[in-house]
Order: C-alpha cells, then structure tokens, then sequence
C-alpha cells in the first residue's frame, strides 16, 4: 500500500531523501502501524508526537491503509 507522509518542524530530518520538502509517497506492508512508520522513518521514540491520519488524531496502535495522509508533529510549544 502507498500512504503520503507529511514531517514537520526537526522531523524533516527523517523524511526519506529524494522526495519533496514536506511530504513523501511511500510503500507499507499491507496491516502496518503507525508505530511501523515511525520506526521506520527513524523518527525519535523519545519525543512525543502528534500524529493525525487523514486529518484526525490517532495513536501509535492505530492501523494505516491505502492512500492515507500521515501528518507528524513533535510537541508545539509557545507563550
């Protein structure tokens, strides 16, 4: 299955190379987690994150399928 990854902020650094600045289309075994991507993509286990597929918050167990939008945040901080 192909899902579109969007990083953001210091987690740009782990979008794979060769793709766009923000976003990348890549290929999942069918059944895979959200926990698989992020190993996958080397993002750090110990930064929280924000993670929104399709545009709707959900968590490191929830299950990816064809054609999703995968956004990636690490925590948002501000005065």
């Amino acid at each position: 299955m192909k899902i579109t990854i969007r990083l953001f902020a210091h987690f740009l650094n782990c979008l794979p190379s060769g793709e766009g600045e923000k976003e990348s289309v890549i290929t999942l075994p069918n059944g895979s987690t959200i926990a698989y991507l992020i190993e996958k993509l080397g993002l750090p286990a110990e930064i929280p994150k924000i993670i929104l597929i399709n545009g709707m918050h959900k968590g490191l167990k929830d299950q990816l399928y064809d054609k999703d939008i995968v956004s990636i945040f690490p925590p948002l901080g501000g005065g």
